[in-house]
């Protein structure tokens, strides 16, 4: 059995089909499970990535997870939660997961490799007992198969000198917020079809591909006689002189070719494919710098819809991926929890934003410790009440509106 069949399953071509390409051709995918597309093209990484449309998703769903804090925290019996900083989970998500990686880049690789592959790993490092380094590993050097008894996942990861090492669950963080799927390759027809746009595009303006008309004539020119008027035409107007005069001999006449429907929808057609394309990875068109249909009201609206059906699903695998893997069973039974903040992403406008704390505070809902914390502001001495700031005490300990003193 030759390296073919053991890699395609296929039987190997006959030399004289054969036809050699190498690791960067797209043909070269679909060895590594990537199949093309309806289009005929095969969508990776590195194709989606120099979609415009493509890239921007990924780039805009992986670098904002990647902005987001991750700290540990601890509730009481209460329902009180603290920061609970002296957990070594919090000094690594909340610094740098290892000493050459930072935590934001560490959620920001993993997330991308989640989008494009369908599965991200990390390998959890202990050192008595302690959570000591995160390592995120390689793409494609992990395999993960489910015991038929317990269900249990164990992952197998290959090693650079031969051979696999087998871990189990609570030593690998496995990021698969939609059961494996890419959503890279789920979009895999609408972005292979942009590409296929793009190209024709690109063969269409390249050297005037698409002539500006024809020449007509009456009389028949023979081969030599055409060869000639053609190659007197272009001389002429070839280089893209703009302007010159042209001379045509033997009644020949110069008709403008003008565009089709199909040319006239061209830009429509690419127009769709942003919005196929950002579709598929839940992300609104104005976020992505297609501003068609954006106005001042819906964009601050859309914002909201990114953060509750793209972002939030991913924060709550991320945490519940980093619970899994980075916390004890009896942590977590004890009331320890990773939180991803996206505190960040719901603050509006400032003046929005006071205006809302004001009515807060206002109907005693939150405290001005509270609102100080959301702004990063340290606590005051005098900010855990949760009294009406637009009161002051009478004299018998009542309370009374400032405004009825004045």
């Amino acid at each position: 059995m030759s390296i073919w069949t053991r890699i395609t399953g296929r039987n190997a071509q006959p030399v004289e089909d054969a036809k050699d390409f190498t690791l960067a051709d797209p043909q070269a995918l679909a060895l590594f499970g990537i199949p093309a597309s309806l289009s005929g093209v095969s969508v990776g990484e590195a194709t989606a990535m120099a979609q415009s449309t493509a890239g921007a998703c990924l780039r805009l769903i992986s670098n904002t997870l990647g902005s987001l804090p991750v700290h540990t925290f601890k509730k009481d019996a209460d329902g009180e939660r603290e920061r609970a900083t002296d957990h070594p989970a919090d000094k690594l998500l909340g610094g740098f997961t290892c000493p050459w990686q930072a935590s934001s880049e560490f959620v920001q690789l993993m997330t991308f490799a989640a989008l494009v592959d369908g599965r991200a790993y990390a390998k959890v490092t202990r050192v008595r007992g302690e959570v000591r380094e995160i390592l995120m590993l390689p793409r494609g050097a992990v395999r993960r198969e489910v015991d038929e008894a317990t269900l249990e996942p164990h992952y197998f990861v290959r090693l650079k000198s031969g051979g696999e090492t087998r871990f189990t669950y609570q030593d690998i963080i496995e990021l698969s917020p939609f059961g494996g799927r890419s959503p890279l390759r789920d979009a895999g027809n609408a972005v292979g079809l942009a590409v296929v746009l793009e190209q024709h595009g690109s063969s269409l303006f390249k050297n005037a591909a698409r002539p500006g008309g024809v020449l007509k004539m009456k009389a028949r020119l023979n081969d030599l006689g055409a060869a000639r008027l053609r190659e007197s035409w272009e001389s002429a107007f070839r280089s893209g002189d703009n302007g010159r005069v042209a001379v045509l001999e033997d009644g020949t006449e110069w008709q403008a070719l003008a565009l089709t429907s199909t040319d006239a929808q061209y830009l429509e057609l690419r127009q769709m494919q942003v919005s196929e394309i950002a579709r598929s990875f839940g992300v609104p068109e104005v976020l992505i710098s297609s501003l068609a249909r954006g106005t001042w009201r819906n964009i601050e609206e859309l914002s909201r819809v990114f953060l509750q059906t793209c972002i939030l699903p991913w924060v709550n695998a991320w945490e519940a991926a980093l619970e899994r893997a980075v916390l004890t069973p009896a942590e977590r039974a004890a009331g320890l929890f990773i939180e991803m903040s996206t505190a960040g992403l719901e603050r509006g406008d400032t003046a929005a934003r006071f205006a809302s704390y004001s009515v807060a505070r206002t109907a005693g809902i939150m405290t001005a410790n509270e609102v100080r914390r959301l702004e990063n502001l340290p606590a005051h001495p005098e900010g855990d009440s949760l009294a009406n700031p637009n009161t002051t005490p009478g004299p018998a300990g009542a309370t009374t509106r400032e405004s009825e003193h004045e």
